[in-house]
């Protein structure tokens, strides 16, 4: 999805970087042994680089937990940053709480012994220890930032697109969502925001595609540049 949507920005003139952070995609270094400061990082060495290379308007573009670094890294980054947001998370901490659950669920399901719950979790990784969660080693430093990770609002001309997938055509914006933009419309933030129908592609297992997604984002950012 992120690739069909970079080529839909790229027909458009829009320049486009794509960034594996370290441990992801086809960067190096393994995930266990990255952290949320060593991603912030990464991303605004990424805006630095392309303040060097494009005129206009620089944004950050983030998918759930990637929505939580663009707006921190935005913060860290002379403005104005804009933000595109594709079903963003407001709450690393929920986030944490969700993925030590599954941790605690895949150990009751393998009957392993003594399964640890989420609070024990929480004082092993408080210890320095990374846990291995779904097939993914979680460092103690990435799951520490992604816990003190909220969505933070943006700086500058502060403009927004957020766009959300929903199985249900007539859905809106989640409860938690409604509440940030609210709050950031009210400090002056101009956001766009759109619910499509279509399948949660982060959650498959094999590559699954949402058009409509490629299509709101493309006439969100229209609104937002014009």
């Amino acid at each position: 999805m992120a690739a069909l949507q970079s080529r839909r920005f790229a027909q458009a003139g829009w320049e486009v970087l794509q960034l594996d952070l370290s441990g992801c995609g086809d960067s190096q270094g393994e995930f266990g042994d990255t952290g949320w400061d060593r991603w912030l990082t990464e991303a605004v060495a990424a805006l630095d680089w392309l303040r060097g290379r494009v005129d206009g308007p620089i944004w950050l573009w983030g998918l759930r937990a990637g929505a939580l670094i663009a707006s921190h890294a935005a913060r860290r980054a002379p403005p104005p940053v804009r933000l595109l947001l594709w079903q963003p998370l407001t709450s690393g901490a929920r986030q944490l709480q969700q993925i030590l659950r599954l941790r605690v669920a895949g150990a009751a399901i393998g009957g392993e012994k003594a399964a640890s719950g989420v609070r024990e979790l929480r004082k092993r990784i408080a210890a320095g220890n990374a846990e291995e969660i779904a097939g993914y080693v979680i460092s103690p430093t990435l799951a520490t930032g992604l816990e003190q990770a909220d969505l933070l609002l943006p700086a500058g001309d502060g403009r927004v697109g957020w766009l959300e997938v929903s199985h249900h055509s007539d859905a809106g914006v989640l409860p938690a969502s409604r509440e940030v933009i609210e709050r950031w419309r009210g400090a002056g933030c101009r956001v766009e925001s759109a619910v499509v129908s279509g399948q949660p592609f982060w959650q498959t297992v094999e590559i699954a595609e949402c058009p409509d997604l490629l299509t709101a984002t493309m006439d969100c950012f229209e609104r937002l540049n014009a």
